[in-house]
């Protein structure tokens, strides 16, 4: 089966749904002290099986969704991740994945092989000490080794994901900024999402404002993301250009406005939204049953259910 070019589903607020995020495990290495985990609110320990993996993406490509991203936890974690890669990238335009990075330069190679387009890796802080305290790993030079395997595999556009953090990071945009452009890396600077460990993080909070009038009095040219719309400056460092996307979340419509995801979490159910958990569809009797009409209903009913978060 291949993705349907012509349909493509549509929310009732006109925004179309063609991107499919999936949870393949909560397991982590790392214990980020403010991470999300996408949005779960349920105790860890969670995994979707690559069977039910393949069935999820074999309704969805029939529903017009086009790409898909893996992530976690950590979906290097998941024992079955390179089949699952494989199965997808025959179902899918494109198949992305986010990582912490620590298991990556094992595994790049043998990703891309299998059809893997490209990675988002999670980098926090290039100083070691710093990093530690926010993933609680001494794993630093472990993940930069990641990166450049990555790029090694040729898993462009390599993105660094940084959580900027009041206080612990936040003096360290600079430093980013010039290891991206060194490295031919786009960075990406995120906002604090107030979800699950991050509620309890907040006085970290940045909201980035000041970030991003620093970007548009420096930026050589000004872009859009491709899937979502989100700025991007290109700016000049020490070490020639960097390609720089904000991703301000909180309290901005514009973000939900051009969402374009649906979300599966790693216990089988569909999540029309990051923020919220009131309104999942449970595909679980479906995936046991392999009713594959269920779950066709169940995409229907979650998309239906989506709204933006922020209007």
């Amino acid at each position: 089966m291949t993705p349907s070019k012509g349909h493509v589903m549509v929310d009732r607020f006109g925004r179309k749904v063609w991107d499919l995020r999936i949870s393949l495990t909560q397991e982590c290495n790392m214990s980020c002290f403010f991470c999300h985990r996408e949005g779960e609110e349920d105790p860890l320990g969670k995994r979707l099986e690559a069977d039910e993996v393949d069935l999820i993406l074999e309704i969805a490509a029939s529903l017009g969704f086009r790409t898909v991203k893996f992530t976690g936890g950590e979906p290097l974690m998941h024992p079955e991740i390179v089949r699952i890669v494989s199965r997808a990238s025959k179902l899918m335009d494109e198949v992305s994945l986010t990582t912490n990075g620590y298991f990556l330069e094992a595994m790049a190679q043998e990703l891309r092989k299998s059809g893997l387009a490209r990675v988002n890796i999670s980098l926090h802080s290039l100083n070691r000490e710093t990093f530690r305290r926010i993933t609680g790993i001494d794993g630093l030079e472990r993940v930069l080794r990641g990166i450049a395997a990555a790029r090694r595999a040729q898993l462009d556009p390599v993105k660094l994901n940084m959580v900027v953090l009041n206080g612990l990071n936040s003096s360290e945009v600079e430093d980013m900024m010039e290891f991206a452009a060194a490295r031919g890396l786009i960075l990406r600077l995120i906002e604090l999402i107030p979800l699950s460990n991050g509620r309890s993080s907040w006085k970290s909070h940045s909201s980035l404002k000041e970030t991003e009038n620093m970007l548009q009095g420096r930026a050589l040219s000004t872009g859009s993301a491709r899937f979502n719309n989100r700025p991007i400056y290109t700016v000049m460092t020490d070490h020639g250009k960097v390609d720089v996307e904000l991703v301000r979340s909180v309290a901005n419509p514009e973000f939900c406005a051009n969402c374009h995801r649906l979300r599966v979490t790693s216990d089988g159910r569909l999540k029309p939204c990051l923020m919220r958990n009131d309104n999942l569809v449970d595909l679980r009797p479906a995936l046991e049953n392999r009713d594959e009409e269920s779950i066709r209903q169940a995409f229907i009913a979650a998309v239906n259910a989506r709204e933006p978060y922020w209007r």
